[in-house]
């Protein structure tokens, strides 16, 4: 086979962790397979939310992985955020209030979404440029392929793409000025602007462009002047077979309803917890089986919050473990929970996720836009359904309906068409791309 070579330009990379770096290591794992050797360029000092070894085995057969230095003032943002003060709730309050975001929280995030553009990676911008410059005479890469966000790895593929003309995509797991991430405080006019200005420069320059949604592919392709639908394509999210359980871990006998990934303040909706709340109040066979479990980071707020709603026998928090431990626990017959922002646009919110709890054959129920695209994998799956935030009532009926199957032993489901999601079929259709990408006269 004639191997190409497709530089990657990606500030998340193992030993970070979370679903923004499954996303690339499950395409490397892959491409080789189907002619196309990737060289990888990534922060030499990045920051990471959290760090999980365990993602490195998918990518040991990469030969060339290059780290450019990053100037990064997430150390001072940290030293901000550190300064996050919980307050009391009063536990004898009969309902949940949304958590309040700390004053130095809020302040932190109007320095970091005002000061730095695109984004607090910026200051990799120049040392990266100069390492991807190295990296093309060395290895002659036949296409550049950068992910965001963060969105910074698009300006440094864009400025190589123009100096160089090798053939650009650009990756989108998010939108760039809607992103919920950029928006949990405002930006000053001005800000938006040059980030709206770039976003666009970034859309009409590259040769070919990917979104992780239907929906958000068209968001972008509805907010241009020019039609680009032809170079937009989707490749969502998946799930890798070898990641599957050989053995399932045990649940010890209760009906776990299982929040996985990071929560924080503005994906937290009192609603679905109040629901739980008066079931756990209401019914005494639920309440003695029942166990609200979250996997991963969860806001100190937030903790506060439910602690003071729901007994302790029937809430769990584990923090982040490695993710090929934590999905053999979604294995086990359970109630799997998703929570999507409550945001504008939030329609185009594809959860990574929802991918992972897609072959466990495990219920999901969803909340957050009942016809966004993370509804309509799990509607076209028939792995579960996504409520509306304040559907109580229809929430209620569900949970009980699970808990109902869940005592016969028949709480399990074969899913439908996910032969769509394996991450060797992604990663052959993103094959396909670059292939079409990188032929002349496109």
């Amino acid at each position: 086979m004639n191997m190409k070579n497709v530089l990657i330009i990606t500030y998340y990379w193992p030993p970070a962790g979370g679903i923004a770096v499954q996303r690339i290591t499950k395409f490397c794992k892959h491409l080789t397979e189907f002619g196309w050797r990737p060289i990888i360029l990534t922060v030499r000092n990045g920051n990471y939310e959290s760090i999980d070894n365990s993602l490195i085995d998918d990518i040991v057969h990469i030969e060339n992985v290059y780290h450019a230095y990053s100037i990064e003032p997430h150390i001072f943002y940290n030293k901000i955020g550190s300064l996050i003060k919980t307050t009391k709730k009063d536990s004898r309050s009969p309902s949940i209030k949304h958590p309040k975001r700390s004053k130095y929280a809020t302040f932190a995030d109007y320095i970091r979404l005002n000061l730095f553009i695109p984004d607090s990676r910026i200051g990799w911008l120049h040392n990266a440029y100069r390492c991807g410059q190295k990296i093309i005479k060395t290895h002659k890469p036949d296409l550049i392929f950068s992910t965001a966000p963060p969105y910074t790895p698009h300006l440094i593929a864009m400025k190589l793409h123009k100096h160089s003309g090798i053939p650009w995509i650009a990756d989108f797991r998010d939108p760039w000025v809607e992103s919920t991430l950029y928006n949990t405080v405002k930006r000053l006019g001005l800000v938006k602007a040059i980030n709206r200005r770039l976003e666009r420069k970034v859309v009409s320059n590259a040769t070919a462009l990917t979104f992780t949604g239907p929906k958000l592919r068209d968001h972008y392709i509805n907010d241009s002047k020019y039609d680009f639908s032809k170079k937009a394509h989707v490749i969502t999210n998946g799930y890798d077979t070898q990641d599957i359980p050989e053995t399932i871990t045990s649940t010890s006998g209760r009906f776990y309803i299982t929040y996985f990934g990071s929560l924080y303040t503005r994906r937290f909706h009192p609603a679905f917890f109040q629901t739980l709340s008066q079931l756990i109040k209401t019914n005494q066979e639920l309440s003695n089986n029942l166990c609200l479990r979250f996997i991963g980071n969860v806001d100190t707020e937030i903790k506060s919050t439910l602690s003071s709603i729901i007994p302790n026998n029937n809430l769990k928090f584990d923090n982040y473990i490695p993710y090929k431990n934590a999905i053999k626990r979604l294995y086990a017959p359970q109630l799997l929970l998703l929570i999507i922002d409550k945001v504008p646009f939030n329609d185009n919110i594809t959860l990574g996720k929802v991918f992972d709890y897609l072959p466990t054959g495990n219920p999901i129920i969803g909340i957050g836009p009942t016809k966004g695209d993370t509804a309509l994998i799990i509607q076209s799956t028939k792995t579960g359904k996504v409520f509306d935030y304040n559907d109580q009532q229809s929430i209620e009926k569900y949970i009980i309906e699970k808990y109902n199957r869940w005592k016969e032993g028949n709480l399990h489901s074969s899913p439908c068409n996910l032969s769509t999601f394996h991450r060797i079929n992604l990663t052959k259709h993103l094959a396909d791309i670059f292939d079409r990408t990188t032929k002349p006269f496109l």
